[in-house]
């Protein structure tokens, strides 16, 4: 039984009814189009009484315009926001959802970019991860580490963490390592050891460290994404460059002192979309390109 999505307009336009979102489907009023489009509404079309309109509804399934509400959750369920959004996308959304729930996301830093992506991960159906962190909460990390309660200052940051995901979901784990990652036979033996799906580099020491996750990303066939904020860009990509042998560093680039919450915010939320859609092998905002670069005061984006 298929019901037009929530999103969806339909008007009738003198004797035409238009059934509109990017693509509109019209047709000629009658009785006929006027069940059809009721049936629509109330969930109670099928193509054993679609009639003469089996065609627009077939064209309605493709543009996920229609949805089979025998695989919707009830809309108060939980994750119900989260499969009426997928069902824009997939033709099964509680299958692409527990197909959320096996993928194991290890994120390699829980500052102001790894603890976003992780709100946005427990919130949107990832039950498994692998927490990587060796530091400690601090009261200057509020401005944009907003998983962290005043209550969690001196704490690790991984043990906070998985506090904040067993709150939202009790049925999520948590793997803690509270360790500083500093060479790829870390990396390899994380993946390795906790079968690792996706492996998510939001660290920026040493220095290299972005291009050894990316290298051991590789070599094991997992996903990976790496992103990090300056003081007016921010970027994150699928690939990172090794520094060239020859570089010779005179002065930094240092650990940025100066932080905003909201360009943490945007970077953190493009990642955390990229890595849901990739885990459903849907489209993403990267798209086929390696890194999106934001300027926060052009306010544009950039892709190469």
């Amino acid at each position: 039984m298929y019901r037009l999505q929530d999103f969806i307009t339909v008007k009738q336009i003198n004797q035409k009814i238009s059934i509109e979102y990017r693509v509109k489907i019209q047709f000629s009023v009658s009785e006929d189009a006027l069940r059809f489009i009721n049936q629509l509404k109330s969930g109670e079309c099928s193509f054993d009484n679609v009639g003469a309109y089996e065609d627009v509804l077939k064209k309605l399934i493709h543009l996920h315009y229609a949805v089979d509400i025998r695989n919707m959750l009830p809309k108060k369920a939980g994750n119900s926001r989260l499969q009426y959004y997928l069902s824009y996308y997939v033709d099964d959304p509680i299958k692409a959802i527990e197909k959320l729930k096996k993928a194991r996301i290890a994120i390699l830093g829980l500052g102001g970019v790894g603890t976003i992506i992780l709100q946005n991960l427990v919130g949107n159906g990832i039950e498994q991860f692998v927490l990587v962190d060796f530091d400690k909460v601090e009261s200057s990390n509020h401005n944009r580490q907003f998983i962290f309660k005043d209550s969690d200052v001196g704490s690790l940051k991984t043990k906070a963490c998985s506090r904040y995901v067993k709150e939202r979901n009790k049925d999520a784990s948590c793997i803690l390592i509270n360790d500083m990652i500093e060479n790829e036979g870390q990396i390899d033996d994380l993946i390795k050891k906790y079968h690792i799906d996706y492996l998510v580099a939001a660290i920026d020491h040493p220095r290299n460290i972005q291009s050894i996750c990316y290298k051991a990303a590789k070599d094991n066939k997992v996903h990976f994404l790496q992103g990090g904020i300056g003081i007016d860009f921010g970027s994150y990509g699928v690939k990172a460059d090794a520094p060239l042998q020859s570089s010779k560093y005179l002065k930094g680039p240092d650990v940025i002192l100066g932080s905003f919450g909201p360009t943490n915010t945007i970077i953190s939320a493009f990642m955390a979309n990229d890595i849901i859609m990739s885990t459903l092998g849907l489209p993403t905002m990267l798209g086929g390109a390696d890194e999106l670069i934001i300027d926060f005061n052009s306010r544009k984006i950039l892709k190469r």
